[in-house]
């Protein structure tokens, strides 16, 4: 008897579980994507608060502007120059990245083999008689 209740127990939530993936329905409809103009909330272009402090103007925000690669030679500070360019050569590039995920594939590849079942067996001969 608990077999039954058990059985129509599980046939039970099946049956939930499937009427539970219908609930979108035939007619649902992919809503839209919002139309982003910009990123976060900060406004594309005019000019943020100027602090009372030193170096503390307002900054203005300019779309479309052309960004040199190596961004950070505008401020003309040789210390920061030189930080970035000590963090580069610390850093891999991507070509050690990839030698380094060839190599965790390969230690996977040779890692696998232990769960395979393993047979073993020998054979000798032997001349011996037993009374």
């Amino acid at each position: 008897m608990n077999f039954s209740r058990r059985a129509i127990g599980a046939l039970s939530a099946g049956l939930l579980a499937g009427l539970a993936g219908c609930a979108v329905g035939p007619n649902f409809k992919r809503p839209a994507a919002p139309a982003a103009t910009g990123f976060g909330s900060a406004p594309v272009q005019g000019e943020t608060a100027a602090a009372q402090s030193g170096g503390g103007g307002a900054q203005r925000f300019v779309a479309g502007m052309n960004i040199p690669s190596q961004w950070w030679t505008l401020f003309q500070s040789q210390d920061l120059n030189n930080l970035v360019e000590q963090a580069l050569k610390g850093n891999p590039d991507v070509g050690a990245a990839q030698a380094a995920l060839r190599q965790a594939h390969e230690l996977y590849l040779a890692q696998r083999t232990s769960f395979f079942p393993v047979a073993q067996g020998s054979f000798g001969g032997d001349r011996s008689k037993f009374p």
